[in-house]
């Protein structure tokens, strides 16, 4: 299969080989399909009884508010997934997922992950035990976004994310996975706002930053 590599890369497949990913991709029923940027893969409202698994390409997971403001949750990657939670829950999908470039994306029914297969394999409860592991770091990380949120200024919502962004990374300078837009989509602020703060936050030496490259110099 030809994306086997990067679905090893999954947190899902974790501790999986590739040649037994390969064997248990036709027990779990896994359907491929191709999108062009900007195409909707979900949006809100739909239902969907499989995990998303992108094999190429980026796609955000967004939720447009009630003035058409769009609220940018998370920016994913190739090995990245999503959807796992309204597939387990069997609710309406509460957000779009959109192909910020042309996409490939694998479903799989979570049905054929929490039901045994008749070959009662190892491998197919690692993957149950991955799949719940996942599935509360996905609240943990949505936590931490309202954290952000829930503070007063947007140079508040700034520096709660970017030092959370540093002790996640265990480094005092790295990279963040949105470009100007997006960020301020993702802390709900105003761009201009927010760039305005970056600006005082480097005047005043707390902080160095290119593009989506920073370091904090000031705490």
């Amino acid at each position: 299969m030809k994306y086997l590599k990067v679905l090893s890369k999954s947190k899902i497949f974790k501790d999986i080989d590739e040649n037994n990913i390969s064997s248990m991709l036709t027990c779990l029923d896994s359907k491929t399909k191709n999108y062009k940027k900007n195409e909707y893969i979900l949006r809100e409202g739909d239902f969907t009884g499989s995990i998303c698994f992108i094999l190429k390409g980026n796609v955000v997971i967004s939720k447009i508010d009630f003035w058409g403001n769009q609220n940018v949750l998370s920016k994913l990657s190739p090995s990245d997934h999503f959807a796992e939670s309204f597939a387990a829950s069997k609710l309406k999908v509460a957000v779009d997922a959109i192909a910020t470039s042309d996409c490939t994306i694998m479903f799989i029914p979570i049905a054929s992950i929490t039901k045994i297969c008749s070959n009662a394999c190892g491998y197919h409860i690692a993957l149950m035990n991955n799949l719940m592991e996942l599935i509360a770091c996905k609240n943990i990380y949505l936590t931490s976004k309202i954290s952000h949120m829930a503070k007063r200024t947007t140079k508040d919502k700034l520096m709660s994310y970017l030092m959370t962004m540093s002790k996640t990374k265990g480094s005092d300078t790295f990279t963040i996975p949105f470009n100007r837009q997006e960020l301020a989509d993702y802390l709900s602020v105003d761009r201009s706002a927010m760039s305005n703060e970056l600006s005082k936050l480097r005047d005043d030496n707390i902080l160095k930053f290119e593009k989506n490259h920073f370091e904090i110099i000031g705490k």
